[in-house]
């Protein structure tokens, strides 16, 4: 089953990138892919230009500095493909001024992009929102790495995966692209919401099938109640499993430039401390 063959990495001055790019780096080499990276620094807000006012706000940030942080970034990048002796590992240049285009169309162009989790302590990370407008204009596959840890996928295939399943199309889209994670998988945990018994019944004999025939057999199903607050019983039962990855669904829409997110995919970003698999 072929698993991602062109990672796209929006990296940046953060201590964070590092974790993004070891993933990254580790996807590919079991998946025989590329790793692409593009500088993703403070003063970009993906496909939404800024205010001018916000050019120059943070931390005094100014043409002259974004263009040195960007050639750092480039240079560290440069340094680990050499470490790492991977020739499939790419930088991709774009025009300063048009970055936002730039990777709004590289992203497309990808199989996954990895992505971090919103943190504004850190002086370069790209700003609010970056990730969800990412997810939600590009509908392409998402890795989402929680911010200050180290994640366990660099290391090890994810021995154990919790599928968040609710039966809809972002759910469906985000289960098929992890599909090659999901078949190496020790143990696949499924979570949905209780609804109509006998309709919940034939999604479950549907799902298990639907798995079994891309050779991921036995699933071990759960259930949250309707009123329980989804995304904490997703955490509390990915933590009670020890997943590595949680697979769901992506939720939102865009407005007026603006992005909305569903409730659910909201408090994930924000309180995940496992990696998420997230399409929309």
């Amino acid at each position: 089953m072929q698993g991602p063959k062109s990672i796209l990495v929006p990296l940046d001055a953060s201590p964070s990138a590092r974790e993004r790019l070891a993933t990254a780096n580790a996807l590919a080499r079991r998946h025989g892919g590329v790793v692409l990276g593009m500088y993703a620094g403070a003063r970009r807000h993906a496909l939404r230009p800024p205010r001018i006012e916000h050019l120059h706000h943070r931390d005094g940030y100014d043409a002259d500095r974004h263009h040195d942080v960007r050639h750092q970034v480039q240079a560290w990048f440069d340094g680990e493909t050499r470490r790492a002796d991977r020739p499939a590992m790419q930088w991709l240049e774009a025009d300063a001024n048009n970055l936002d285009d730039a990777l709004a169309r590289q992203v497309l162009l990808a199989d996954l992009v990895v992505l971090g989790s919103r943190n504004d302590d850190e002086p370069d990370a790209p700003g609010r929102g970056f990730t969800e407008r990412i997810l939600i204009s590009s509908g392409k596959p998402g890795l989402v790495l929680p911010t200050g840890m180290c994640s366990s996928l660099p290391r090890h295939r994810p021995a154990t995966i919790l599928l968040a399943w609710d039966g809809r199309p972002a759910a469906s889209r985000a289960m098929a692209s992890a599909l090659p994670l999901i078949a190496q998988a020790d143990a696949l945990h499924t979570i949905e919401p209780c609804g109509a018994l006998d309709e919940r019944e034939v999604d479950r004999f549907d799902l298990r099938r639907y798995l079994a025939a891309h050779g991921v057999n036995p699933v071990r199903h759960h259930h949250r109640h309707d009123d329980d607050e989804a995304a904490d019983a997703i955490l509390a039962l990915a933590a009670d499993v020890g997943a590595d990855l949680i697979v769901m669904g992506c939720y939102g829409h865009g407005r007026m430039r603006e992005f909305l997110l569903g409730g659910t995919t909201r408090s994930m970003l924000r309180k995940t401390r496992v990696p998420l698999w997230m399409t929309h």
